[in-house]
């Protein structure tokens, strides 16, 4: 008897490459909004200052305790990096 899948097949939100891209332009919006540099972020934020333009080239892949600490530094929620996050992944499904 053949077996039935209870679990539908996880479908991933995009690949990897689109996800850091999308988290790049959100946090950079995000960061520009606030008209705060990457030194000053990151010194009030206790992050290194190259690992904040890590995360807006799309070479670092931030956690999300570290992305918490950089928004709450900014004064940004949640909210709006998700509604930033969202723009950008259609804007690159657009492309």
């Amino acid at each position: 008897m053949k077996r039935r899948r209870l679990i539908p097949p996880l479908r991933h939100w995009c690949d990897r490459e689109t996800l850091l891209s999308s988290i790049a332009k959100s946090f950079r919006s995000v960061r520009a909004r606030t008209g705060i540099s990457q030194e000053t972020l990151a010194a009030y934020s206790e992050v290194d200052r190259t690992y904040v333009g890590q995360i807006e080239r799309r070479i670092a892949n931030p956690t999300i305790v570290t992305l918490d600490r950089l928004l709450t530094t900014l004064d940004a929620s949640w909210a709006q990096f998700g509604a930033e996050l969202d723009a950008a992944k259609a804007a690159e499904g657009r492309r």
